[in-house]
């Protein structure tokens, strides 16, 4: 019997081989993987978009894309695009794309590696591209060469009310969009100060954005000028000369330049004239002994009448509820901001505290276990469901407070009920006594 058992033990095992042997290689052969580049011969750092395309002939034949590394290329990865059904030659695949941004540093022949789609048990490589990266237009000087599909140049002022004057801090900002390039490529403005005039750099900010027509990056430089006497300056122009690579031509953008007019600063007579406040009519004549002691004696007064109210309210413990009810609308106001961030992490932290202010003490604490005292079944799978956004291992999840409010604002204010006795024991005891009778036999 044992040797039959172990006889058909080694025969599905042999089974399960050739299966999985079959099936990698059946997989590997429905795959069809492709690559394509668009332009194949851009300018010097011009956006290329790079796509990998895979037709499969099932979902189940799973697999990532591997990430190419090229050198002098920074490379940017899109979101995947979500798989569709097409026909090829005859035969329906479905199709799965992977978009790179690419954009080259150096002028010549660089080569793409071949893409790959891999996994456990499939393994599928296509064909390499080379792309012929040109050298900056004629005309236009290397250091200064932008490349881009579209680029805007603005700007704000954050300053006080006019007129200005000297001291006042004017703050600046220019922004540089643009689509097609990193923020790291977009050029940084430069200011000179003034006679008179001083100039400050405060800390500027780069963000990148991946979007469908490519990479959308920005550039803000923060200009503090402070003017040190009363005059007019005069701010030149800024200007901006790229190359449009949608129509290959030249543009140039242009912040026009803007006249500064300073005050006089305000006197020191004028500004107390205006910041000190009226003081009381003085009062004639001198105070009697009776107007002397009158603002004391009626604060007294004030004082012992508040004592019975002070102790009744100390009798009825109501400073304890007061301070509790102070805190629970603490809370209220934390968990809608909380809401409005969409950030369940604090979230959970807030129905912490409120699971400590109802019980009085601290222990540990679960959405689980608070969501089985619940007595609506809604609000226990809203609590259910912010649990498994925060600790579950799903790739796509993501918090939306948007009909859970009312629920999570009643698990807060409602004190939590006993957990049902009927609930399963988790874990098994470690170790149990035996009993008199065990031990004997």
């Amino acid at each position: 019997m044992v040797t039959a058992l172990c006889q058909r033990t080694v025969a599905l095992g042999w089974i399960l081989f050739a299966q999985l042997l079959y099936g990698s290689c059946a997989s590997a052969a429905d795959l069809i993987i492709e690559s394509s580049a668009v332009p194949l011969s851009p300018y010097l750092q011009q956006q290329v978009v790079y796509t990998i395309h895979l037709y499969r002939k099932s979902h189940l034949q799973l697999g990532y894309f591997l990430t190419p590394e090229v050198p002098e290329v920074l490379i940017r990865a899109a979101a995947p695009s979500p798989p569709v059904i097409v026909t090829r030659e005859g035969d329906e695949y479905e199709l799965l794309e992977q978009r790179y941004l690419l954009f080259p540093q150096r002028s010549g022949k660089i080569e793409l590696p071949a893409p790959v789609f891999s996994s456990r048990h499939l393994f599928v490589r296509g064909e390499p591209l080379t792309l012929d990266v040109q050298p900056p237009s004629s005309g236009e000087h290397a250091n200064s060469w932008i490349v881009a599909e579209d680029l805007q140049l603005n700007e704000e002022w954050n300053a006080p009310d006019s007129p200005w004057r000297v001291g006042d801090p004017l703050e600046r900002r220019i922004t540089v969009q643009a689509t097609g390039m990193t923020a790291a490529q977009l050029p940084e403005i430069n200011a000179l100060s003034q006679p008179g005039l001083r100039l400050q750099n405060l800390p500027g900010e780069l963000h990148e954005e991946v979007t469908d027509n490519g990479l959308r990056s920005s550039r803000v430089t923060r200009l503090r000028l402070i003017a040190e006497r009363s005059g007019e300056w005069e701010l030149a122009p800024v200007r901006i000369r790229w190359w449009n690579s949608n129509n290959n031509s030249a543009v140039v953008n242009v912040l026009p330049g803007r006249r500064l007019t300073i005050v006089e600063a305000l006197s020191q007579t004028e500004s107390v004239e205006i910041s000190a406040p009226v003081a009381d009519p003085p009062i004639s004549g001198e105070w009697t002994d009776a107007e002397h002691w009158r603002a004391p004696g009626i604060a007294t007064v004030a004082s012992l009448l508040s004592l019975p109210m002070i102790w009744l309210a100390y009798r009825l413990q109501l400073f304890p509820r007061l301070t509790q009810y102070a805190f629970r609308l603490h809370l209220c106001l934390r968990l809608l901001l909380a809401c409005l961030r969409q950030s369940p992490s604090e979230i959970r932290v807030i129905l912490q505290r409120g699971v400590e202010l109802h019980s009085g003490r601290r222990g540990a604490f679960s959405l689980i276990s608070l969501a089985r005292q619940m007595e609506r079944p809604e609000t226990a799978e809203v609590l259910l469901k912010l649990d498994a956004t925060l600790y579950s291992a799903s790739k796509d999840k993501q918090w939306r407070c948007r009909g859970t409010t009312r629920h999570l604002l009643s698990t807060l204010n409602r004190p939590p009920g006993k957990a049902s006795e009927r609930k399963t024991i988790d874990l098994p005891p470690l170790w149990r006594a035996q009993s008199t009778r065990d031990r004997r036999e």
